[in-house]
């Protein structure tokens, strides 16, 4: 009795083996891969608000060099050209931000400059008003006299924010600024913030955490992350990921892993008339039924076999593949490459025209490439000339065309738009240094087409943009020059 007891039929091991194989993968799933999930999804959100983070310094620190390049344009100019940067500024559009003309400050530098610094950056967050408002205040010295001037731009906090927000990671944002939200992306109906409700204090140091809170109804997962503008401003940038999205996220098995289980699932339901034939005993009989289906599943089974080894025969395969997901990328990266080839092209002709053509080396253009008429000064251009760069600029989406001294000082301008900002100073501009230190890159691998891109947020205008840049034929035995353009690629 007692060993009949202990022994184990086949059908009892066929039912423990599948009970067990489906407990261990269950735990595996529960215990391993989900909270590892979790982990992985949570920093993959923080990491999108620290680039918000790196992003909001960046955008101030290229706000801050538009508005150097302005102030020194003014500082350095006679009357006339002061009156050029006050029109420039008086007619800049105000779509990303607003221009504050420059004044001459009465106050004593000791109280404003610190470690011999030649000029300052000051940022105003107005949580009442919702604006930001950067100054930057910057000395001139002549005959050891030195006067003190003062640049501005204001920002409401749509202007400022809104673009750095990536629109694919979060469900919505928040922004606040001094326990208020200055910024959001939909009406949440929140009016106050406790700080200490979103970070919590470990060993001492304040650090962001995930919090569950509902809004208008609808649970969420707060992300923040917190932003320091200077000692005084601070501004706390919320993702907002509802909470169906974040269980669906956090559950969701790779699609890898679904065809494969996919697969054996249909491999055992296709070769069920075997595990049956397995499963007989010595007094059940054998059907015709039962050898049909047999018959019939081997060529199923051989079937499957087939498309299981064509799907998963990639380590067998040469370099070329079918998947679309690098079929795409490959039509990018050509893609990319014949724009970097054509817009090189357009700028070695755009240099070798202005070399040849002795008018166009003391004169700024505007409206390039429209069919309107060219002015520097109220001068306009030949037609000859005129539409002559007009077919030069076709068949690139161009923002400007510039070309830099040694020093990097811009002593040319062709632009797209009704006026030319005034001359700025790039000489901190990768595109510059590296092709005055002769660390260019090499089109085709052609040592004799060096080159340098750098996409960058233009100091002049503020947008997004990428400059090519090339060692200029303007270039002499003690001046090397750079002759740029910048696309939209």
């Amino acid at each position: 009795m007692l060993k009949n007891f202990f022994s184990i039929s086949k059908n009892q091991v066929s039912v423990l083996t599948t009970l067990v194989v489906i407990i261990i993968l269950a735990s595996g799933y529960f215990f391993i891969y989900m909270p590892g999930n979790e982990k992985a999804l949570q920093a993959q959100r923080f990491r999108a608000l620290q680039h918000v983070d790196r992003n909001v310094h960046e955008k101030i620190e290229n706000s801050a060099a538009l508005l150097n390049n302005l102030l020194t344009n003014y500082q350095q100019g006679n009357d006339k050209e002061k009156a050029t940067v006050l029109n420039y500024i008086l007619k800049y559009p105000s779509k990303n931000f607003t221009l504050i003309k420059p004044e001459k400050l009465s106050i004593d530098k000791t109280m404003v400059w610190q470690n011999n610094a030649d000029s300052i950056c000051n940022i105003i967050v107005d949580s009442v008003n919702r604006q930001i408002t950067l100054h930057l205040i910057k000395q001139q010295v002549n005959n050891n006299d030195s006067t003190i001037f003062q640049i501005g731009m204001k920002f409401n906090f749509n202007q400022f924010i809104e673009f750095l927000l990536p629109g694919n990671v979060f469900d919505e944002y928040i922004v606040f600024s001094n326990s208020k939200p200055v910024y959001e992306s939909f009406p949440s109906g929140i009016s106050y913030m406790v700080k200490d409700s979103l970070f919590t204090v470990r060993t001492g140091i304040s650090s962001s955490l995930v919090v569950n809170h509902n809004i208008s109804g609808t649970d969420y997962k707060m992300f923040l992350q917190s932003i320091s503008l200077n000692a005084k401003s601070e501004l706390a940038v919320t993702g907002l990921l509802s909470n169906s999205r974040y269980q669906q996220e956090k559950n969701r098995l790779p699609t890898t892993i679904i065809l494969l289980l996919v697969t054996i699932l249909f491999t055992i339901i296709v070769a069920f008339p075997w595990i049956k034939l397995y499963q007989m005993g010595s007094k059940d009989r054998l059907t015709l039924t039962d050898g049909i289906s047999s018959m019939f599943i081997s060529m199923l089974l051989m079937s499957l076999l087939f498309f299981i080894f064509f799907k998963y025969n990639l380590p067998l395969r040469s370099g070329e593949t079918k998947d679309s997901k690098a079929i795409l990328a490959n039509g990018i990266s050509t893609a990319f490459k014949k724009e970097i080839e054509l817009a090189y092209t357009k700028i070695n002709v755009f240099d070798s025209l202005i070399k040849a053509t002795s008018t166009l080396q003391t004169k700024d253009i505007i409206h390039l490439g429209k069919n309107t008429s060219f002015s520097d000064d109220e001068n306009t251009l030949a037609d000859p000339l005129k539409k002559n760069i007009n077919a030069i600029s076709k068949g690139l989406s161009i923002n400007q065309v510039f070309w830099l001294d040694g020093s990097g000082h811009e002593t040319n301008n062709w632009s797209i738009d009704a006026a030319n900002a005034p001359h700025g100073y790039y000489n901190h501009r990768e595109y510059f240094k590296n092709i005055i230190n002769q660390r260019s890159y090499l089109l085709n691998n052609n040592n004799n087409k060096p080159y340098y891109l750098e996409q960058v947020t233009s100091w002049t205008t503020g947008v997004f943009t990428t400059v090519i840049s090339i060692p200029s034929s303007l270039s002499t035995d003690t001046n090397r020059a750079v002759a740029a353009i910048s696309v939209k690629m």
